[in-house]
């Protein structure tokens, strides 16, 4: 879809809700800002700018067993490792400090998991949220909405990111039976309220739904949501993965096993799936429907070369984002969580983003990407290039 095709929906959503749109506008001014100091400091691994997200992985707990999740589903890395008896979560207290430090440089905030709506204290995490002013999207399953309703209406600090795989038969063939009907009754039920948060789908495209992407939109706009991100799917290649554990043993002393969440086929066909996007694109929508591709036949290079980042090739995200495990340690990637560069129990936010971990670790990426890093969603979400924010 072209820059101009999307205006009016862009124009909608500026008049329906100024102040998520004013902060988008502020948001995208400070991301173009780092983006120029990375640019002019040649990449520097120290001296850092505070991070404009902090992104908080609340709990590995779920409750669902998606076929295909790297956490829980057939080839999880938290299968083997973690165990369904796991209870750890962020501490609350710990949270508080973090937020309170981070104030003055007024980051986005990232709330996910596991399912970040099982966090003990979601509550209480609301409550902060819209105390401390700072614009959260929680990234969630949507199955437990129900729970905290009253606090998502009239709250302009909160927006919902909900995981849904296609239609119903698709949907719940991935996700588990009856996932669909409720999840989008409780989107139903929430948009039907006065000021109700932002709602967001990711449809993470898959050989299973890939032919139903233009009427899973359809279905999506009468629901009322607000936009539509749809996903390729990541993947790691047996070869990737064995350079990555490699890696991660000789240069930083740890053992990797995140990568086997990831270490499954592509099963995509790329003929299909530009066929299908081309119809998503042809198509003026009344909401954003985006994709981490710009355009369809990316889709060659993402499946055809593994090892190979579809465009960006530097991942500008950490000199923008940190991330928080249930533990309390930060590591450079949420999605590889094998190596750690801090821990908040012991120390502060400005002591790690400028600690000596996170200054190896970017020194190690100015060579170049990690073996997993060619799929990761981190180089469209902060590639200086896309609109994507």
């Amino acid at each position: 879809m072209s820059r101009l095709s999307r205006l009016p929906a862009l124009v909608r959503s500026a008049l329906r809700e100024p102040r998520h749109f004013g902060h988008m506008l502020a948001r995208k001014a400070r991301f173009l800002q780092r983006y120029r100091w990375i640019h002019a400091s040649l990449a520097s691994a120290t001296g850092v700018p505070a991070p404009l997200v902090l992104k908080f992985l609340l709990t590995y707990r779920c409750n669902l067993r998606c076929q295909k999740c790297m956490l829980w589903g057939q080839a999880g890395w938290c299968q083997g490792t973690l165990g369904e008896t796991s209870t750890e979560e962020v501490d609350f207290e710990l949270l508080r400090r973090v937020l309170h430090e981070a104030a003055a440089s007024a980051p986005s905030l990232i709330f996910s998991g596991g399912e970040p709506l099982l966090y003990s204290r979601i509550s209480d995490l609301l409550t902060l949220v819209r105390e401390r002013r700072l614009h959260a999207t929680f990234c969630t399953n949507g199955t437990l909405l129900a729970g905290i309703e009253e606090q998502l209406v009239d709250n302009p600090f909160v927006e919902l990111l909900v995981s849904l795989d296609g239609p119903p038969s698709e949907n719940d063939a991935l996700r588990g039976a009856g996932v669909y009907q409720n999840v989008t009754e409780r989107i139903r039920r929430l948009k039907a309220r006065a000021r109700p948060p932002r709602v967001g789908v990711q449809f993470t495209v898959r050989a299973e739904n890939l032919g139903t992407m233009v009427h899973f939109c359809e279905l999506m706009v009468d629901l009322g949501v607000d936009w539509v991100l749809l996903n390729p799917p990541w993947f790691v290649t047996e070869r990737e993965a064995a350079a990555y554990t490699a890696v991660l043993q000789r240069e930083f002393h740890t053992t990797a096993l995140s990568q086997t969440g990831y270490q499954v086929p592509f099963e995509l066909d790329p003929a299909v799936f530009c066929r299908e996007f081309a119809r998503v694109r042809a198509r003026c929508w009344p909401i954003q429907i985006g994709s981490y591709f710009r355009r369809p036949e990316e889709i060659w290079g993402y499946a055809g070369v593994p090892q190979q980042p579809t465009g960006n090739d530097f991942c500008c995200k950490q000199w923008l984002r940190i991330d928080v495990l249930p533990s309390g340690h930060v590591t450079p990637c949420a999605q590889f969580p094998d190596l750690y560069v801090g821990d908040l129990k012991q120390q502060t936010l400005a002591e790690i983003w400028n600690g000596a971990g996170y200054v190896r670790f970017r020194q190690h990426l100015q060579k170049g990407l990690l073996p997993v890093c060619a799929k990761c969603n981190a180089l469209y979400l902060y590639d200086a290039r896309r609109g994507v924010l």
